[in-house]
């Protein structure tokens, strides 16, 4: 009961108009712009923090060339397609429930990083948010 009147009081107020949240995009970057460069130009901003966020990329257009993989019930995993070589890896954390489609165009908002597991260092997207790209 006081979740509908809540949810009138709020209607009520905006004349029925909500916003959708914003996030801030520090640069949009294609694929191939995310680099082993600048992973290393990266580090060099820490520590990241309250006067020093770590930066969002947004990417326009992204392809995941196939179905994510989910594990520990709220992860998945997945690949964002490059034009040549391999492509990128990332994770989606506490996201199961809002997994992208493959092989459509994507915007995606992500933060670049090293993933240290296992004595490996490697490059990894940490996917934030994800909406279909309107052409």
């Amino acid at each position: 009961q006081f979740q509908i009147q809540f949810n009138q009081a709020i209607a009520t107020q905006t004349n029925g108009i909500t916003q959708e949240p914003s996030l801030e995009i520090a640069q949009y970057l294609a694929p191939e712009d995310l680099t082993e460069g600048l992973l290393e130009e990266l580090e060099l901003l820490h520590p990241f923090g309250m006067n020093n966020p770590e930066p969002v990329f947004g990417i326009l257009g992204a392809i995941l060339p196939a179905p994510a993989s989910i594990f520990s019930i709220d992860h998945f995993r997945f690949q964002v397609k490059k034009s040549t070589g391999m492509p990128l890896n990332g994770i989606a954390w506490k996201m199961a429930t809002n997994i992208p489609p493959h092989n459509t165009p994507l915007n995606l908002a992500v933060k670049f990083i090293y993933n240290h597991w296992n004595g490996r260092k490697t490059s990894q997207l940490e996917l934030i948010d994800w909406k279909l790209a309107i052409n």
